[in-house]
């Protein structure tokens, strides 16, 4: 009888210990689900007049540099693989005309929703345009490549480079 009692009270402490396991494994998970990186990343460039002059026979190559702001949030979805959403802001590129020293702004603000994978490549475009806040002048495109690594255990972004070039038509 004592032998029952001990083999049941045994049995009812391993089933709290694999409940308890399990549980922290799934709080462990939610969290990876769930987490947020902010990275800067600096990126320069030059943008060629040719790719435009069609458009705009005024262009002129524009010589960008500054730090792109990127974060992003990894997500579970109960049907697709783990992803993350990337959000990309180049607001804080410096362009400027290598002919006329005006300011060219940029408004791309890419967000994007990715596998998670230990690197990944991704190929946008961002429009600028001179700085002329009284005309809306002619917009031109940028091709922004961004390079990104991440702890695939967490989903937290570890790395990130940029580079800025022409879009040719």
């Amino acid at each position: 009888m004592m032998m029952r009692t001990t083999s049941s009270h045994a049995v009812s402490l391993l089933a709290q210990a694999l409940a308890a396991g399990a549980l922290a494994l799934a709080a462990r998970g939610a969290d990876a689900q769930s987490a947020r990186s902010s990275r800067a990343s600096p990126v320069t460039g030059t943008l060629s007049a040719r790719a435009a002059v069609a458009v705009d026979p005024t262009a002129e190559n524009v010589q960008c540099s500054g730090d792109l702001t990127i974060d992003t949030k990894a997500v579970a979805d109960p049907v697709l693989p783990p992803g993350v959403v990337v959000s990309i802001d180049a607001s804080a590129l410096v362009c400027v005309g290598q002919g006329t020293k005006g300011r060219y702004v940029t408004d791309g603000q890419p967000t994007l929703t990715r596998l998670l994978v230990p690197s990944d490549v991704i190929t946008t475009t961002l429009a600028f345009h001179q700085d002329a806040p009284d005309e809306l002048p002619p917009s031109r495109t940028a091709v922004l490549t961004v390079n990104l690594t991440y702890d695939i255990a967490t989903g937290a972004l570890t790395g990130a480079t940029a580079s800025l070039g022409d879009l040719v038509p």
